[in-house]
């Protein structure tokens, strides 16, 4: 919301603050200040109103309240109309009492319509509002004034009676824009007897334009349903300054109130001896309510965690606009009409807290008095887990949808998905398979990876675990090394989660060395003493550097050394040589002693974190390596 400094000055009795201490006040307790700007004489305030506040504050009285609390300054009185009045002959028919909650008309006559005056095109262009003429400036002049839409409709064009009623099938109107569309069956509209003459609470219709040539006029304040004023808006794509502060929420009473202002302003720009005012028609079936709160004083030190007297207290509300009684340390409170938000106590002591400053506010912890119970299927998830990380495994946490299972989900987030999981070994032996080409970067030649998490089988939904190895060496007891490892880890896990669990069955074996096993983990009796804090993983004091987006290229190089000479000095003088494109340690594979003699095999990791390597880029910095060992005496296998 942009706010004119000149505008909030019209509403305050005493000098205001300069800008920076103005907006200073502002940002620490009203809302965030986006930017402060300087436009044709005018100093513009951007702020960013949330949703909980743009029922009072997306207008500049609104702020000028703000303001005079936090500075301690005077509110002008507002400008209402004082003139004579004639009876009513406007007529208003409210079909739809639920959405228009209230609607407040009058009828002008005589006027005459023109330019608006230089101060009020001045206040509406600060804010990036066009001028039209001084009929429709004057309703958004007062919109952005007190935050109560209004309308205008020439009289002359409208028949009959003003109708409040929803759309019917084909149905259309066109906008003041001049573009017309076709309504949505049951959208709410402002008519008369023939035609719509505006969406209700969003845009207003051609068909009864103000111009210049206007003489008689029937203004609008209404307070119409913020949900359907939403939806319509939405629906069809007209966000509207109207709509805005519709859906957010007003009150009823603001209609008689901008009605009495647009009327004194409008009396002033375009009136004559001809002019003739008549009396407001109010036709307000559901009347607002306003509920007292109660609030505690003691309950204020409980909630912000420091003393403030039932004086400072009292004098808060006061001047925010609420009545306040206390007796024997309880406050009875009636918060202001254009106030929505204050209804709890809490509310109450929110405002408190924020117009004493919440740096006043000091930092407390709280107290932990209550250890919450740890969940039997937390406690043996985190000890599983634990156990498994260190013994190198890592963990995958995959999605629990799935493209077949025994429960199909109703509506599924893609088509390979329309299930729940009935099983992780599927998942975690595809991530196995996804994550070969990355073994030689890790240094591994065994790739270990678990999941725990829920299945759903049988209509049941349970903890399980699937652990999963896939060994990369190609020798012959490959296979042996792997299953000794599932065997060892599963019947770790047995022991640790429940003795009774028994023998674990057939461990599941694919082509390529992949062994998995899946079991569904049992419920165990938590141990006393347990707590969350002490199921955590202990930080680590490992550093960790980015990985490069690029594939790495891995090449294997066998050099006989006179078998007294360390495999180390090798290793030294290939990183030496092989140059910041060798992102790993040189790590030896294999060695082999004959001789005197003994052959030590490495192997080599490449990688660019700025391009995808070649194998001619490689096969250069090899050739450097193999220069480098014959140099040395040693000899290339």
């Amino acid at each position: 919301m942009l706010y004119s400094y000149k505008w909030l000055e019209s509403h305050i009795v005493q000098p205001l603050p300069d800008i920076d201490t103005l907006a200073d006040s502002l940002l620490k307790h009203t809302f965030e200040v986006e930017g402060v700007s300087q436009k044709d004489g005018d100093t513009v305030i951007d702020g960013d109103v949330l949703a909980n506040r743009a029922h009072d504050l997306l207008c500049h009285r609104g702020l000028a309240r703000e303001i005079s609390v936090l500075h301690g300054l005077k509110l002008t009185e507002q400008k209402t109309y004082t003139g004579e009045t004639s009876p009513a002959t406007l007529n208003i028919n409210n079909n739809e009492p639920e959405l228009c909650r209230r609607y407040t008309g009058r009828k002008i006559s005589g006027l005459t319509i023109g330019e608006s005056p230089v101060w009020l095109r001045e206040r509406l262009n600060a804010i990036d509002a066009r001028s039209i003429n001084s009929v429709v400036d004057a309703t958004n002049y007062v919109m952005y004034d007190l935050n109560q839409p209004l309308h205008a409709f020439d009289a002359a064009k409208v028949s009959g009676s003003i109708v409040i009623r929803k759309s019917v099938a084909g149905e259309s109107i066109t906008l003041l824009t001049g573009e017309t569309i076709d309504l949505p069956l049951g959208t709410l509209l402002i008519a008369d007897e023939e035609k719509p003459l505006a969406i209700a609470g969003v845009k207003g219709g051609k068909a009864a334009e103000v111009t210049s040539e206007t003489t008689d006029i029937i203004l609008e304040a209404a307070n119409f349903d913020g949900v359907m004023v939403r939806r319509t808006s939405r629906g069809l794509k007209l966000i509207t300054d109207s709509a805005k502060r519709f859906e957010n929420g007003i009150t009823h009473e603001l209609t008689i109130e901008a009605m009495d202002e647009v009327t004194a302003y409008i009396v002033e720009l375009c009136g004559g001896t001809q002019t003739v005012v008549e009396e407001i028609v109010d036709v307000h079936l559901t009347p607002e309510s306003r509920l007292e709160v109660t609030l505690k004083h003691s309950d204020i030190a409980l909630v912000l965690g420091r003393d403030v007297t039932e004086d400072e207290a009292g004098k808060i509300l006061t001047t925010l606009g609420c009545t306040v009684s206390w007796k024997d340390g309880v406050a009875s409170v009636m918060p202001p009409i254009y106030r929505l938000d204050l209804t709890l106590a809490e509310d109450l002591i929110e405002e408190i807290a924020r117009i004493v400053g919440y740096e006043t506010i000091p930092s407390i912890l709280p107290q932990k008095e209550n250890v919450a119970e740890v969940n039997p299927e937390v406690y043996v998830s985190m000890q599983i887990k634990k156990y498994l990380v260190e013994q190198g495994f890592s963990e995958v946490s995959l999605y629990a949808f799935a493209n077949k299972g025994d429960i199909e989900v109703e509506n599924p987030v893609a088509k390979d998905k329309a299930f729940l999981r009935s099983d992780l070994e599927t998942g975690v032996v595809e991530s196995i398979r996804k994550n070969i080409s990355h073994t030689a970067l890790l240094g591994e030649d065994m790739l270990k990876m678990f999941e725990i998490g829920k299945v759903f089988k049988g209509g049941e939904e349970k903890l399980a675990l699937c652990v999963a190895v896939k060994n990369t060496q190609k020798k012959p007891n490959a296979k042996d090394v792997v299953v000794e490892v599932v065997q060892q880890i599963v019947a770790d896990i047995f022991k640790m989660s429940s003795p009774n669990v028994g023998e674990f069955k057939e461990i599941k074996l694919t082509e390529g060395n992949e062994y998995w096993y899946e079991i569904i983990v049992p419920s165990i009796e938590v141990e006393k003493g347990v707590t969350y804090d002490s199921l955590l993983v202990p930080s680590s004091t490992h550093i960790f550097s980015p990985i490069s987006p690029y594939p790495c290229i891995t090449r294997d190089i066998a050099v006989w050394m006179p078998e007294a000479i360390p495999a180390t000095e090798l290793s030294e003088l290939i990183k030496e040589k092989a140059g910041p494109l060798l992102v790993t340690e040189p790590r030896l594979v294999d060695t082999y002693s004959k001789g005197g003699r003994t052959s030590n095999a490495f192997r080599l990791v490449f990688q660019s974190f700025e391009k995808t390597l070649s194998d001619e880029e490689v096969n250069t910095i090899m050739e450097t390596v193999y220069e480098a060992v014959k140099g040395k005496g040693w000899e290339v296998r």
